[in-house]
């Protein structure tokens, strides 16, 4: 396995292509050339964020923040996983054909 940027890859076709997808959003929206309400960002968010991961982000931030600072980062996961199940629906709104 090798690590580019934050991504790790086995190096499969699928994998690699899916590294160049993922370096392509981050550049784009670290350069402001899409915005994070771009259905190109938020389409990428649920390939990023499956089903329960933000509830394991959840648990870290209650378990790490039991202080005052644990609900503005228990909203901001809130609003992540909003924005993912948005571009998930964008996706099936558009669905290419299919209903996977």
């Amino acid at each position: 396995m090798k690590t580019v940027g934050e991504f790790t890859t086995v190096d499969g076709p699928l994998d690699v292509m899916g590294q160049l997808i993922a370096n392509d959003v981050l550049q784009k929206a670290q350069s402001d050339e899409i915005s994070i309400n771009d259905p190109y960002f938020k389409e990428f968010l649920c390939v990023v964020f499956s089903e329960g991961n933000f509830e394991f982000l959840r648990v870290i931030a209650k378990k790490w923040y039991p202080d005052e600072r644990k609900e503005p980062i228990l909203e901001f996961i809130n609003h992540v996983e909003k924005m993912t199940l948005e571009g998930q629906e964008q996706l099936r709104s558009r669905n290419y054909g299919s209903n996977r």
